[in-house]
């Protein structure tokens, strides 16, 4: 799961020039275009997108 999306984060983020990635246990995040994306386990809420739910795909981290 997580490294095909990880390598997907990270390549659109490189592709277009920006690019930052961060990871906890069982999720990750990165920054791509100015927009904070989030996927991994969520049972926490730790993907900032308002929900208890795991992702497999990356989804946007609503921001203040």
């Amino acid at each position: 799961m997580g490294r095909r999306l990880l390598g997907f984060a990270l390549g659109l983020g490189l592709a277009l020039g920006q690019g930052l990635l961060g990871g906890g246990q069982g999720h990750s995040a990165a920054v791509v275009a100015g927009a904070l994306w989030a996927f991994g386990w969520g049972y926490d809420g730790q993907l900032g997108d308002g929900t208890r739910e795991g992702r497999l795909r990356p989804v946007r981290v609503r921001l203040p």
